[in-house]
Formats: structure tokens, C-alpha cells, sequence
């Protein structure tokens, strides 16, 4: 019987344990909040708001107000603001307050970006809506926004930056705050908003939940991932925990057939050439490249393809990588360290320079100026023949060195449309960039661009460039697609991304952003060195 009665005190007491502990850990579990539509859609009319108030005002009545604090007290004070039309009214209405009225301005402006929303009347009032539009369109174009700072032309959010450092994951309204900063930023600053797959408003709406809902740092950071993904620009670079090896300067040495992994040139004790990988930490080659594909900021298909073949191996953060393989058609498992994985760094094939018989190879990426104003210098013959290989990102601007020896026709090769200081989300204060003759009397038998996936930005700015030297030409595949000046921007769970602020065309306006530079022939060669027997034969036949 005393045994029976101790069995049941310590069942009783393991009952009461197990009850507080799962009281504390349900009262500790963040739980989603199921956001309706209509909320979903106050808290865009809010975000809208804002962003027009900043961006679109001179501010000249409170010269000194921080956008970004005054949108954090309001929240913090109206919590629910998202619950019902009239607390939504009284944000902003608060908010409307603070920027100009616009008294003291004669006539309205007319103003070039769109403002559909303002006249939902269906969750603010007329009165609000109108007292909006007032103040937008008799302040639009106003100079003087102190929110508005412009280095060498383009946007620059270098100070604003600095206060949005935290590592930490961000509570509720912080989280607010830095979606409304991200979306309107986009929204008025990046000049290819039109090229993206995803509507930007729709993007909003979608993104809004998934962030808020994020009660990780790693799901908030991959939310975001997403998010910044859906510009479809190469220069979206982002760089928190998920993605802080994406960019070391290594390459695996594999390659990817069939959604298999094939050992190639291996350095790896534990992996022998010809081992097939099929799953890397209990997931298949094809969902890594999935999930890769959807937080990867990229311009093309192109661009993505070459580069996911670089980081599949670093889908995730751990150090440790399990791996399941077919060796010798007998299935094995095995693991292997991420940092001796990649420890196998990539050695350039071609120096600086090479010739080819009487043809001079030119490795642009290596090259120094000096260097190479004394190549071309040294060229005995009146008529030379040159490849300028554009597949690696260019150290420095060296077109100098290259018209100072050359025979160049002063010829506008790219027209770059910058955004007006004035008029936020207009970008056609255009400038047009020419080549200038330095009165050199070295004549071109032949000039053969090489690029790729590889050939970025600078890259595909130095082949507009060279593409109006006589007699060019440029072979090769599908360039990245991203050019034109970087726009960093912090987001506050570290957090630090950018896209390119300026917009980037030929000067008959065919576009460079996702479609790459102009190709003369194409050419899909798998190594480095059929790409130059490619160009040296195409010098020889034509």
C-alpha cells in the first residue's frame, strides 16, 4: 500500500512539473499573428504614407525630424494601429502633421509618380486623404528634404546607415519600421523597379506577415533573403549569417551533371575524383539549388546557374557537412569540414598577359595600368591584334592606358539615366559618356571582347566602353546583367544589402540591366581555354 501511495505522489508531482513547464514554454512561444487582409492593407496605407511624406516633402516647417524615430513612437503608442480605421486615421494624422502643409506655395505641382492609393477611402477619410495629396503635390520637387543626400549622383544612405547596426533580432516595431524603410527606398531609388518578375506593391503585401512572424534571427534573416531576392538584381548583395562565406574568392572543385555532384581535381582526403555526390546534410542537389534560387540575388538565369554551382555547398551555416555518395556504385557516408572544403582556392590559368603567336592576350582582371600602358606601348607593328578578357571582375578602370595607345573614335558608347535630386522615383536627369581620342597612332587589325557569367558592373561597363574600338568584337555568353553605381542599405538584425542606383543603357537606350552587354558571337565554351581558342580562331577567319 506505501508503495502504491509513492507511485502516485511522484505521478502527481510529475504532472505538476510537466504543467508549469509547459505554461512557461507556451508563455515564452512567440505565437503568428494571423494578419486579415484589411489589416494587411492599413499597414501598406501606412507604409505608403510615410515613405511619400519623407521622401516626396521639403519638410521645411521641422527641418530636423527623423523620419524613422517619429514612425517608431507612433507605433509604440498606437500598437494596433492595424485593427480598425480609426486608430490607422489618428497615425496619420500625426504623421501628416509634421511634414509642410504647403501654405505658402503658390500652385500645385504636378507629380510624376503614381498615387492611386491615396484615395482609398475605404480606410481613411476624405478629409485625410485630400490634406495628403495637398501636401505631396505643393511640396513635390521642392529642394531642401534633408532626407534626400546625393554623392556623385546617386542616393546615399551612409549616415542613416549607422543607426541601424543591431544584430539582434528586431521586436514588433522596429520590425515595422525597417520594412517601411526597405519597400520605399526601393520604391523611389532603384531604377529598374519596372524589370523586377514581382509587382513591388504585391511584393509588400506578401512580405509583411512572413517578417513580422519571423521569431527567429534565422528566419527573419531568410525572409529577407526572399525579399530582397524578388528585385532580380546582381547587385543585391546581402550579407548577415546566411550568407557571410557566399563571397570568399573559392571554387569547389566539382561539377554539377543531373542533379549530381561529380568530383573533379580533388584535394579532399575523404573524397576520391569520380565520387557522386547526392545529398548534402540530408538534402538532395536539386532542393539546395531551389532554396539557394530563392534568397540568391541575381539578374538572369545565366548568372545564377554559374554561380549556385559555387555556393551549393554552403546552403547553410554549419561547419561540419555530412555527405551521402556513390562510390564505385556502392553508396557510402561520410563527412567533411567546410573550411577544408574550400581551402582549394582557384588559381587564375592565364598570367596578366600572353601572346599567341603575333596576337596579344590582355587578362583584364589581373592587369595593373602600368603594366598594360607598356604592353600596348611595346606593340612593334602598326596593325595589332587583341583579346581583352572581361571574364574576370576588373581590378581597375584602365581605359586610359588602353585609348593612349590606340587609334579611338570619340563615340558615345553608354547612356546612364541618374534620378533627379528634386523628384524621387525619377530617373531621367540622363547623362551620355563618350570615349575620347588621346591622339595615339596605333591602328586595330582586330579587338575580341571575351566575357561571361563572370563579366559584371564594372566588367560590362568596360566592354560598352571597348565595344567602340574599330574593328571589335565581343564572344562569349550571357553577362550578369548588373550595372551601374551600388546603393548600400542596412537593415536592422545584421542585416546589410544593395542594389544598383543608377541606370545603366546604350546610348540607342537597349537596356544592359538583366539582359547583359551586346554579343557578337556566342559562345559556350566550358573552360577557360576553348574560350580563347574560340577568339583566337574567330581573329584568324574573319
Amino acid at each position: 500500500m506505501q508503495l502504491f501511495m509513492n507511485r502516485i505522489i511522484i505521478l502527481l508531482l510529475t504532472l505538476i512539473i510537466f504543467h508549469f513547464t509547459s505554461c512557461e514554454n507556451n508563455s515564452n512561444k512567440k505565437q503568428n499573428i494571423n494578419y486579415s487582409k484589411i489589416e494587411i492593407k492599413r499597414i501598406v496605407y501606412l507604409c505608403k504614407t510615410w515613405g511619400a511624406l519623407k521622401y516626396l516633402t521639403s519638410n521645411t516647417k521641422y527641418n530636423n525630424i527623423d523620419w524613422n524615430t517619429e514612425l517608431y513612437e507612433q507605433l509604440s503608442e498606437n500598437p494596433n494601429f492595424y485593427s480598425n480605421n480609426q486608430i490607422l486615421e489618428k497615425v496619420l494624422v500625426n504623421l501628416i502633421s509634421k511634414a509642410d502643409d504647403g501654405e505658402n506655395k503658390v500652385e500645385e505641382r504636378a507629380c510624376n509618380f503614381n498615387l492611386y492609393w491615396v484615395n482609398d477611402t475605404s480606410i481613411v477619410n476624405k478629409s485625410t486623404t485630400t490634406k495628403l495629396l495637398k501636401i505631396i503635390k505643393t511640396n513635390h520637387g521642392v529642394i531642401n528634404n534633408p532626407n534626400l543626400v546625393y554623392v556623385n549622383g546617386v542616393i546615399d544612405f551612409t549616415e542613416e546607415n549607422k543607426k541601424f547596426l543591431d544584430e539582434e533580432l528586431p521586436e514588433i516595431n522596429s520590425k515595422m519600421v525597417n520594412i517601411f524603410r526597405y519597400w520605399n527606398i526601393i520604391n523611389y531609388f532603384f531604377p529598374y523597379k519596372n524589370l523586377m518578375d514581382r509587382n513591388w506593391d504585391e511584393a509588400l503585401n506578401e512580405y509583411i506577415p512572413k517578417i513580422l512572424n519571423s521569431f527567429s534571427i534565422s528566419e527573419y534573416q531568410y525572409n529577407y533573403l526572399e525579399f530582397i531576392s524578388l528585385l532580380r538584381d546582381g547587385h543585391g548583395f546581402s550579407l548577415c549569417d546566411y550568407t557571410k562565406t557566399w563571397y570568399d574568392d573559392f571554387v569547389p572543385s566539382f561539377s554539377l551533371v543531373n542533379g549530381k555532384i561529380i568530383i573533379e581535381n580533388n584535394q579532399i582526403q575523404t573524397l576520391i575524383n569520380g565520387d557522386s555526390v547526392i545529398m548534402i546534410n540530408g538534402k538532395t542537389i536539386d532542393s539546395i539549388q531551389f532554396y539557394l534560387t530563392k534568397i540568391f540575388p541575381s539578374s538572369n538565369i545565366s548568372y545564377t546557374k554559374k554561380k549556385l554551382e559555387k555556393l551549393i555547398f554552403d546552403f547553410d551555416t554549419t561547419k561540419i557537412l555530412e555527405l551521402e555518395i556513390i562510390r564505385n556504385g556502392s553508396p557510402k557516408s561520410i563527412k567533411i569540414s567546410k573550411i577544408e572544403t574550400f581551402s582549394n582556392e582557384k588559381n587564375s590559368d592565364y598570367p596578366p598577359f600572353k601572346y599567341y603567336g603575333n596576337i596579344l592576350y590582355l587578362n583584364y582582371g589581373i592587369l595593373n595600368p602600368v603594366l598594360l600602358d607598356s604592353l600596348l606601348k611595346s606593340i612593334s607593328k602598326n596593325e595589332p591584334e587583341i583579346i581583352i578578357d572581361l571574364r574576370v571582375y576588373p581590378k581597375e578602370y584602365m581605359f586610359n592606358e588602353i585609348f593612349a595607345n590606340l587609334v579611338v573614335t570619340s563615340k558615345p558608347f553608354v547612356l546612364l539615366n541618374l534620378i533627379n535630386p528634386n523628384c524621387p522615383g525619377n530617373f531621367t536627369n540622363s547623362e551620355i559618356y563618350k570615349t575620347e581620342s588621346l591622339g595615339a597612332k596605333l591602328k586595330l587589325k582586330k579587338c575580341i571582347l571575351l566575357v561571361d557569367e563572370n563579366t559584371m558592373s564594372h566588367g560590362e561597363f568596360s566592354a560598352m566602353c571597348f565595344q567602340t574600338l574599330p574593328n571589335t568584337y565581343t564572344i562569349g555568353k550571357q553577362t550578369a546583367g548588373a550595372d551601374g553605381d551600388i546603393v548600400g542599405v542596412n537593415i536592422s538584425g545584421g542585416i546589410s544589402t544593395s542594389f544598383s542606383g543608377i541606370e545603366i543603357l546604350y546610348p540607342d537606350n537597349t537596356p544592359t540591366q538583366r539582359k547583359g552587354v551586346k554579343i557578337d558571337k556566342y559562345f559556350d565554351g566550358n573552360s577557360d581555354s576553348t574560350m580563347i581558342h574560340a577568339a583566337i580562331n574567330f581573329i584568324k577567319h574573319h
